[in-house]
C-alpha cells in the first residue's frame, strides 16, 4: 500500500479505517485486487491518526456483483491480517481522497476512535446451526402424543378427507419447532457466548435454523473458540449441523456508513 494521492478525476472507493499508526512506514501495495477494472492499487489516505484503506474508483464499478463484493470483502480481510478495522459498506464512494478526510475522518474522529476501541485486537466469527430435518420430526412425534395421534389418523385416510387433521398437525408441529428453537438455542448461546466480547443474533432464514450468530472475539480466543464449535458437532452429531466462518472482519458490528452530508 502506498500513500500517493488520487487523481481528481475519479472518485475514491473506501474499504475500511484503521488507525493510522497501525500502517505507518507501510508501503507494499496490497496483493488483493481491487474494485472495478483496470487495477487501481489499493492504497491509504492519512488523516491525523486515522487512515483509510481506498482505491481510485472509475464510474460505474460499484454494480453489485460477486465480483465486486468479493474484491472488496479481500482487501478487508487483508487489512484485518495487520491490524484492527472498521469496515465500510460495499458501494461507499467519495468524491477525492480530500472529502475521505475533511468530511468522514476528521469530523468523526471520536466516534472513529470509540469504534476502534469496541473491536480493538477481536474478529468476528459467525456460527449457523440447523437441525437435520427428518430428525427433528422424528423427534417431535416421538414427544408429542397429539401429533403422533393425527399422524396415524392422517395415513389412515384418504387426503380428501384428512385435510383439518393435517392443518392442525402443521399448526402444533410449528408450535414445537418454535418451542424447541428457542430452547436450543438458549442452550447453545450459552455454551458459545463467554467466549466473545459481544454477540450479535441475525435473521433465521429457514425453519430448520436454530441460531445464527455473529460474535466479537479477541484473536487470542479464535482457538479456543475452533475447539468449541468442534465438540459442539460431536456434541450434537446426527441432531444438528453447524455452519462456522472467521475469522472476518467485524461487519456486523460496525460498518462505516457515510451521511448524505458525508
Amino acid at each position: 500500500m502506498g500513500n500517493t494521492k488520487a487523481p481528481a478525476t475519479s472518485g475514491t472507493y473506501l474499504y475500511c479505517i484503521v488507525p493510522a499508526s497501525s500502517l505507518a512506514g507501510k508501503r507494499r501495495r496490497s496483493t488483493a485486487p481491487s474494485l472495478g477494472q483496470g487495477g487501481a492499487a489499493v492504497r491509504i489516505v492519512t488523516c491525523d491518526d486515522l487512515a483509510a484503506v481506498v482505491s481510485d474508483t472509475p464510474a460505474g464499478c460499484c454494480e453489485v456483483s460477486r465480483e465486486n463484493l468479493l474484491a472488496h470483502e479481500h482487501v478487508v480481510e487483508e487489512v484485518l491480517s495487520r491490524t484492527d478495522v472498521l469496515p465500510a459498506r460495499f458501494g461507499t464512494v467519495a468524491e477525492s481522497d480530500t472529502a475521505i478526510c475533511e468530511r468522514l475522518l476528521r469530523p468523526r474522529r471520536d466516534d472513529l476512535h470509540a469504534e476502534l476501541a469496541r473491536v480493538r485486537g477481536c474478529v468476528e466469527l459467525t456460527l449457523m446451526a440447523l437441525w437435520e430435518r427428518e430428525r427433528l420430526f422424528a423427534e417431535i412425534v416421538g414427544e408429542d402424543n397429539q401429533i403422533r395421534t393425527l399422524r396415524d389418523e392422517i395415513a389412515a385416510l384418504p387426503d380428501a378427507a384428512s385435510y383439518f387433521q393435517r392443518i392442525t398437525a402443521g399448526q402444533l408441529t410449528d408450535a414445537a419447532i418454535h418451542m424447541r428453537r428457542e430452547r436450543e438455542a438458549d442452550a447453545l448461546l450459552a455454551a458459545i457466548a463467554p467466549h466473545a466480547r459481544e454477540t450479535r443474533q441475525n435473521r433465521i432464514f429457514t425453519d430448520m435454523m436454530i441460531l445464527n450468530v455473529a460474535l466479537l472475539v479477541p484473536r487470542e480466543r479464535v482457538a479456543a473458540f475452533d475447539t468449541l464449535v468442534s465438540a459442539l458437532r460431536r456434541q450434537y452429531a446426527g441432531r444438528l449441523v453447524f455452519r462456522y466462518a472467521g475469522p472476518l472482519p467485524p461487519y456486523n458490528f460496525v460498518a462505516i456508513t457515510p451521511s448524505e452530508e458525508e
